[in-house]
């Protein structure tokens, strides 16, 4: 009623100054009517900004088209509260299927959006530009340093794959020994020498007390057996190859003739009284030969020369062989003058080369009733 009233005032006014009502610009927005469409109001002309108001502001005959302050609304194809970024809206009043946030980045999978959860499934599920990173359906993957198959349990790392040595196993209790594992196995070193008995096994993946992994042992029951032995001319497979001794080029090395000095001391008592005390000694020879079994044998002997008791030249013949334990067992016979013949027990050891040393008792005359105490020796030279 105001703007009529206002409009009636304005041609009242000009028909008393007598001039047209056409060319008046009454609000003094730089546009007249008819061209103003509002010329009461001069925010509205042609080439005003329009604004969302449900105003025509530049008179074009379209409410709020264009309008300055429309809002930014995003296509949502598939319903999950984030629209296509690049299906954008201006609009003054939001348009059905539309939403204010954008970022969806498959705007045809509701299950795919920025506040999704990322799964291992290759796809890019919280549109944050990285595939299947901290998904919660991620596995725990195990260091795995020696390359075994098993890893350490205590350096860990969640990925939907295996990441570059890492593996699923985290049961290494040694993850600096490919040979250590769940699946090793020991075996039983009873003679503590590094090497076990192949027919007693445990399976651990930590070493049992008394147990190793090598299992080539082939006599457990001594460490003079192993594979990592020296062959020794003793009638054993020390090494453990199947060659025993000779077979082996062990025993070659005592094969020959040793030149020694041999010596008897011999003491004859009756009760606790000694009546008789002799030392022979002399020089003679070591003979090793090999046996084909083979077996380290040698035959000492001594020619005597005299000595105070018998005033006789005295021989004596030892003759035995070298045990595999390392001593020496035969016969030693003593002979002077074709007057009597001793024989006595010896024993004794050796070691790198061949010698005999040991102690023994003979009767030095039949009628005696008194075994004699004796020393020998044959010395390596």
């Amino acid at each position: 009623m105001q703007r009529i009233l206002a409009v009636s005032a304005v041609l009242l006014l000009a028909a008393c100054d007598g001039g047209g009502g056409s060319g008046s610009d009454v609000d003094n927005d730089g546009y007249a009517a008819p061209e103003d469409c509002d010329d009461d109001d001069e925010g509205i002309h042609p080439g005003a900004s329009e604004t969302c108001d449900g105003v025509d502001e530049d008179c074009n005959g379209i409410i709020d088209d264009e309008a300055i302050d429309r809002a930014t609304y995003y296509t949502d194809g598939d319903s999950d509260g984030y629209g296509d970024p690049n299906k954008e809206i201006l609009s003054c009043e939001q348009p059905e299927g539309t939403v204010e946030e954008a970022g969806d980045c498959n705007d045809n999978e509701a299950s795919v959006s920025p506040i999704a959860a990322e799964f291992c499934n290759e796809v890019d599920d919280d549109c944050d530009s990285r595939i299947d990173e901290d998904a919660i359906d991620a596995e725990t993957f195990y260091r795995d340093q020696d390359e075994d198959g098993y890893g350490d349990p205590e350096i860990t790392q969640d990925a939907c794959d295996p990441p570059a040595g890492f593996v699923a196993d985290g049961r290494d209790c040694n993850d600096d020994d490919p040979a250590v594992n769940p699946e090793s196995v020991w075996y039983e070193d009873s003679d503590d020498d590094r090497f076990g008995n192949v027919k007693k096994p445990v399976s651990s993946c930590e070493q049992p007390p008394g147990y190793v992994l090598d299992s080539r042992d082939c006599d457990d029951t001594t460490d003079r057996i192993h594979p990592a032995h020296d062959e020794v001319c003793d009638r054993l497979d020390n090494n453990c190859d199947d060659l025993v001794d000779s077979e082996d080029g062990a025993c070659e090395l005592w094969a020959g003739r040793y030149g020694t000095t041999f010596q008897i001391r011999a003491q004859e008592k009756v009760g606790s009284s000694v009546v008789n005390d002799m030392i022979c000694r002399g020089s003679g020879l070591i003979v090793v030969e090999l046996s084909q079994d083979p077996v380290v044998q040698g035959t000492f002997t001594c020619s005597q020369t005299r000595y105070p008791v018998f005033y006789e030249t005295q021989e004596a013949v030892l003759t035995g062989e070298v045990l595999p334990d390392g001593t020496f067992k035969g016969e030693l016979e003593h002979g002077f003058n074709d007057y009597s013949t001793r024989i006595f027990t010896a024993t004794g050891s050796y070691k790198n080369r061949p010698f005999a040393i040991g102690r023994g008792t003979m009767k030095p005359r039949a009628e005696s009733a008194v075994a004699w105490d004796v020393l020998f020796e044959a010395p390596a030279p």
